[in-house]
């Protein structure tokens, strides 16, 4: 028997006074006016499929009393085989019966059709279960495949057949994979990662994460080498059998770290880093999310989450975070400029970081939340300011995916409406970081807070700076004026042809930013390595640049230093 919605009488009265309210001022006598406020109070507090939140009496229209079944597998891979998971979660409301499991793949004029059939005869009652398919598609290089998957299941009495998911109102249209001949672009050194996703330890009443287990498999086809798991800090603190009581002894916090080491010494071709995303109060009564990762202890955060009354400040400010942070760990504020909805403002008092939140202790800033928007150009502004003034905080992407692999299956109003879309998608914007790959935490760590750091969607770009005595990489500081400057962009059929390279000088004096090279690339090239000479310097300042692809495919550089 599944459990009625964990959520405070309080919360309920509060959220039902405030959407009465905004009915009476704004909308008072018309049936759209309703929808539109409950859209707008609740769209994107809550995100990602879990179907089976209730009340006492209204179930809604998106429960049924069936296990979430949901196909998955990644929007890209490079290798000569496709990892499709099958990820089946509550059967241990409601146990099924998996019987067979059928996989059509054809491309999009649907040529190459080839069947796969695998007869599973397999009883499920556990809370989580997945199998991962490994396909054959060696000789389909170079094509986007169609991927259509059908799971034949008994539920209770009854058999059925479950077509790429089982949620009530999504299009059940096949998976989209492209089967790339050639591997990610790394302009020589660089090595791919994912700065911000989720799994299964990130649950409450209406979203949950994929199985961790299976990220370095699906991950590692698409070209990766590393991914950030953050659970939510007010997550992490709960009962084994709970949304929302907290545990004292924190068995869920401690059974994920021990999980993770697990996988990671089951991977050596993967690293999985640790994290947490901690609600943090930034010093207004508001609250920030701050990705902090491979940190020993466990930090409450729980203002924004709803488990025991309207949104209120966190338990502690990112300050008091920050200034315990381990030396093997780094923080970065998450999803850093994105302006929530007026609802998650009004409800769960959340915030986007702004240019006076700012700490030593803070690496950087989570740039890119999964697409490009007003936003990021709005991240980028104040980022360049901090810069101009001396600051050296370095720029991260990620995608708050939680699983998500090829598309985005998400809440839009609890209790009555899914949607999805094709954003915030595992590894679709990338953080790139200059160093030899391991397995290492605390190496991988070191090399995101010292050496080349770039964010993309695909290309590839680096920097060096040299005068006649020494050189310097993004991250680097360069002793002296720079007498050149040597770029390598770096891109793909699929990822776009090179179109444009913007090459931005900061004057550390002045406090100015200006462009010191704008470069079109002739149609046709996918690599270009340059160097450019450079003359009248200012006496302090950096180096970045801005590249574009003929598909609009983007990436950042963090500066090259010289004094």
């Amino acid at each position: 028997m599944t459990p009625a919605l964990e959520i405070p009488f309080g919360i309920i009265v509060r959220t039902t006074v405030f959407l009465s309210v905004n009915l009476i001022l704004f909308y008072p006598a018309t049936e759209s006016g309703s929808v539109l406020i409950l859209f707008c109070s609740f769209a994107f507090i809550w995100l990602y499929a879990e179907i089976h939140c209730r009340l006492p009496i209204l179930k809604g229209l998106l429960y049924k009393k069936e296990p979430e079944i949901i196909f998955d597998a990644p929007y890209r891979v490079q290798t000569d085989y496709l990892p499709l998971l099958l990820i089946i979660k509550d059967a241990h409301w409601f146990p099924i019966t998996l019987k067979e499991v059928y996989l059509r793949l054809s491309t999009i004029e649907g040529d190459f059709p080839r069947e796969f059939t695998f007869q599973e005869k397999c009883h499920i009652n556990q809370k989580w279960f997945a199998r991962e398919y490994q396909l054959d598609v060696h000789d389909l290089k170079g094509q986007t495949i169609l991927i259509d998957c059908r799971a034949r299941v008994k539920v209770g009495h009854h058999e059925r057949v479950v077509h790429n998911d089982n949620y009530p109102q999504l299009s059940h249209t096949p998976l989209k994979v492209y089967i790339d001949p050639e591997p990610l672009p790394n302009a020589g050194s660089l090595i791919w990662g994912e700065m911000h996703a989720h799994s299964q330890w990130t649950e409450d009443q209406v979203e949950f994460g994929l199985l961790a287990e299976y990220i370095p498999s699906l991950a590692r086809a698409m070209g990766l080498s590393f991914a950030a798991i953050l659970e939510h800090s007010y997550d992490l603190d709960d009962k084994p059998d709970s949304w929302t009581k907290s545990d004292p002894t924190l068995a869920k916090w401690h059974t994920y770290q021990a999980a993770i080491a697990t996988i990671n010494t089951n991977h050596p071709d993967f690293c999985l880093l640790p994290g947490e995303e901690v609600s943090v109060d930034n010093g207004r009564g508001k609250n920030v999310h701050l990705g902090l990762i491979n940190h020993p202890v466990y930090f409450p955060g729980g203002g924004d989450s709803l488990e025991r009354k309207w949104g209120y400040a966190s338990e502690l400010h990112y300050h008091r975070v920050l200034e315990q942070l381990d030396d093997n760990a780094m923080a970065f504020a998450a999803h850093s400029f994105t302006i929530p909805p007026l609802s998650q403002q009004i409800i769960t008092q959340r915030a986007a970081w702004n240019f006076a939140d700012r700490a030593t202790n803070l690496t950087g800033y989570q740039i890119i939340n999964g697409k490009l928007s007003s936003d990021v150009a709005r991240g980028l502004e104040l980022w360049q300011k901090m810069l101009l003034q001396g600051y050296r905080y370095r720029i991260f992407a990620g995608n708050d995916a939680h699983g998500n692999f090829n598309r985005f299956r998400q809440v839009k109003i609890p209790f009555f409406k899914l949607h999805e879309r094709n954003s915030q998608i595992f590894g679709e914007f990338m953080t790139g970081v200059q160093a030899a790959y391991s397995n290492s935490h605390a190496a991988i760590i070191q090399s995101l807070k010292t050496k080349a750091v770039i964010v993309s969607n695909g290309p590839a770009l680096l920097l060096k700076i040299a005068n006649t005595q020494q050189s310097a990489n993004i991250g680097d500081d360069l002793p002296g004026s720079p007498a050149s400057l040597s770029f390598h962009f770096d891109s793909s059929e699929y990822f776009g042809q090179l179109k444009n390279l913007r090459i931005l000088i900061g004057d550390l004096e002045r406090h100015k930013e200006r462009l010191l090279k704008n470069l079109n690339f002739p149609a046709g090239l996918t690599h270009a390595y340059q160097t450019i000479p450079l003359g009248d310097m200012p006496k302090r300042g950096y180096l970045r640049a801005e590249g574009l692809t003929r598909k609009g495919h983007i990436v950042y550089t963090n500066p090259a230093w010289f004094h």
